[in-house]
């Protein structure tokens, strides 16, 4: 399959997502969704469990950073991609750590935005591998500002949907 014709398909899923992420009826939240959290408290980490399983992310984040100053051969839009991947991983960990400290929905807000930055660069880097540099880095703009933009959505109208298909659909 040529290029543009690889772009064309690309744009009519994140057109199908979008329609998907708006047609669909509301769907709230469960009332006991922050009810999973652990309530053990170790060393004064509240739900101690729940907030250093965000280490890993942190870890990694600065060890994929650390490995791309160490590659210099990588094509500029796929380390910007990267780049933005592991940055994502950090705000991973920082906004889940937070929220896993004392959950509620205003702490769950930062736990899904910190998410938001990985999703958009995983995505956009697989796109420029397969498709082109220039529909990754479009992608990974588009699904930074749409991820924020469904959480806002949540945030407003406790309307999940829109960020259940960002996140269980590709990241747009």
């Amino acid at each position: 399959m040529r290029q543009a014709q690889r772009e064309i398909t690309l744009w009519i899923a994140v057109l199908a997502l979008l329609l998907i992420a708006v047609g669909l009826p509301a769907l709230h939240q469960p009332a006991s969704y922050h009810a999973f959290a652990d309530a053990r408290s170790v060393f004064g980490v509240p739900r101690t469990a729940d907030t250093l399983s965000n280490l890993p992310f942190a870890i990694f984040g600065l060890w994929g950073l650390w490995q791309l100053q160490r590659t210099p051969a990588l094509p500029a839009v796929q380390r910007s991609m990267a780049t933005l991947f592991f940055v994502g991983l950090l705000a991973t960990a920082a906004g889940s750590s937070w929220y896993h400290l004392a959950p509620n929905d205003a702490r769950l807000v930062w736990d899904r935005a910190g998410m938001t930055p990985g999703f958009a660069g995983i995505m956009g880097l697989a796109v420029a591998q397969r498709v082109s540099d220039r529909a990754g880095l479009t992608l990974a703009i588009a699904s930074l500002l749409l991820g924020w933009l469904a959480i806002a959505v949540w945030s407003y109208n406790a309307n999940l949907i829109p960020w259940a298909v960002f996140q269980g659909g590709g990241s747009f």
